[in-house]
């Protein structure tokens, strides 16, 4: 992530980049979505396909073992009796100062 130009740890500095940027903050939390159905098992998927150039890109994996971990997820996603959970997720939420 960071080769790409990313921040893994973006979230816990969002308070600060946002009060920063003269948000007032009304509150801050953390989620950890997780259930044996609905859109939090499709998270994964979604995730590696919208990732998946980048993987090979950078040879992490080959397209064709990218290809199959996609199809084990959404086989996993379609499973009633599997868990998935979702990574931590950061909020923060505030008013623009007038």
């Amino acid at each position: 992530m960071r080769r790409r130009g990313g921040d893994p740890d973006i979230g816990l500095k969002l308070p600060a980049l946002l009060a920063g940027a003269g948000v007032t903050i009304g509150g801050v939390g953390v989620t950890h979505p997780a259930d044996l159905a609905g859109d939090v098992k499709l998270f994964s998927a979604l995730s590696m396909e919208a990732i998946a150039d980048a993987i090979v890109a950078e040879s992490l994996a080959t397209r064709d073992q990218v290809d199959q971990l996609i199809a084990a997820l959404h086989e996993n996603a379609r499973d009633a009796t599997s868990f998935a959970s979702d990574a931590r997720a950061i909020q923060v939420w505030g008013r623009l100062a007038s």
